[in-house]
């Protein structure tokens, strides 16, 4: 890469860097559903906005991951960035319930914009600047930083709310408006199209345009797979304010514990990394659903406070450690000018397991209590993990078949 390439390079991938960190800054993220009851909605209204907004990221995003891919990733991060702008000025601006709970499909509108065209433009910038191979180590930077960030500015919207309870959609606006300007001067990188498929016209053909892994089935497999475990990790992960509210934990103290996951996730990103050096990403995401698999079991029976949270709160990294090696995996294994699509199905996949999962955890903990919750949760893990295992001999078959 000549000197004037790698400046430019350089410049790209700063670009990026500073419209992600940017559109981090949520200062509403931890107390939007006390600004919702603050204007006067109650507390199955707030809920109908968290479902509206699940419900939109479902229904949109294999829709919006195609404009990424038709129209270029960076219109689309730009049409994502501007609902989600439009989106904090509406909630300064309507009173009327109605109309505020509504907002709840704008905002994940919003979101399925940018969400599989943020991390598809990132790996086409450096595959622009061959520089692909560095893509789990500068993501894992990234995903770092991001995180301190909202775990900063989730802080400090908690403070800001004693000032203005308008003011924490105010700033969120603000930096949304600058993460625009930061995106307009980058352009979008040059997709070489994939050579169609001689013969065969099924879906399973035109997957294998678009899949590049030597085993589709088995691609498939781990991709669902992942997206299982990362909606059931995320709905143990919010369900743990109602755990720690039962075991008679402080209210201040669990303000403190979410705050300081998101601290502690970037350290688990830049971990990720590390391990990657030293062992093959397979072995680490098996130790990682292993470990994971055994702290549930541990939480099951143990009953001393402190303890229970510390594991709680190794629970809650694993999946981050789980996630970024996914991604990269899933990455190298997709086709440039389907990449946005692919994980805009990937992430509503995602969206789909853990309102599901929201669903069922509720009815298990209802029903038995924190020690049948973390045993359901344990036996998901192992199973995951057996499965996991299985995908290699059943690749091998498929291969000895075909030989």
């Amino acid at each position: 890469m000549t000197k004037l390439n790698h400046t430019k390079a350089k410049w790209d991938i700063a670009r990026f860097f500073c419209y992600a960190l940017l559109t981090s800054c949520l200062f509403s993220r931890g107390v939007f559903m006390l600004y919702l009851t603050h204007k006067g909605l109650t507390v199955a209204q707030v809920g109908l906005y968290q479902m509206l907004v699940q419900f939109s990221m479902f229904l949109l995003e294999i829709p919006t991951g195609s404009v990424g891919d038709r129209v270029g990733k960076v219109r689309s991060l730009q049409i994502g960035t501007l609902l989600l702008l439009l989106h904090c000025v509406l909630m300064m601006a309507l009173q009327q319930p109605a109309a505020l709970v509504a907002l709840g499909f704008l905002e994940g509108m919003g979101y399925t914009f940018s969400s599989g065209s943020d991390d598809a433009l990132f790996y086409e910038l450096l595959k622009k600047h061959h520089r692909e191979q560095d893509y789990l180590q500068l993501n894992a930077k990234l995903k770092s930083a991001q995180s301190i960030l909202t775990g900063a500015t989730i802080s400090a919207g908690a403070f800001i709310v004693s000032w203005s309870w308008e003011a924490v959609y105010g700033i969120t606006a603000l930096c949304l408006g600058s993460a625009l300007l930061v995106l307009t001067p980058l352009r979008e990188p040059a997709i070489s199209k994939t050579l169609p498929a001689v013969g065969g016209k099924g879906t399973f053909s035109r997957l294998r345009q678009r899949i590049l892994y030597p085993n589709l089935t088995a691609f498939l497999l781990c991709v669902i797979g992942f997206s299982f475990m990362d909606g059931i990790s995320g709905s143990y992960y919010n369900y743990n304010q109602i755990i720690f509210q039962q075991a008679q934990i402080p209210v201040a103290l669990i303000g403190i514990f979410f705050s300081a996951n998101y601290f502690a996730a970037s350290a688990a990103y830049l971990f990720a990394t590390l391990l990657s050096r030293w062992l093959s990403k397979r072995i680490i995401l098996s130790c990682m659903i292993a470990l994971q698999g055994a702290l549930f079991v541990s939480l099951a029976f143990t009953r001393q406070p402190v303890l229970f949270v510390a594991f709680a709160f190794i629970c809650c990294l694993t999946p981050e450690v789980i996630y970024i090696l996914a991604d990269s995996i899933i990455q190298t294994y997709i086709a440039s000018e389907y990449r946005a699509t692919i994980l805009s199905v990937v992430s509503m996949l995602r969206s789909l397991m853990s309102a599901v999962s929201y669903s069922v955890l509720g009815g298990i903990l209802d029903r038995t209590g924190t020690t049948g919750f973390m045993l359901f949760l344990a036996l998901v893990c192992f199973a995951a993990l057996g499965c996991f295992r299985l995908i290699p001999t059943y690749r091998q078959k498929s291969q000895d078949k075909s030989a």
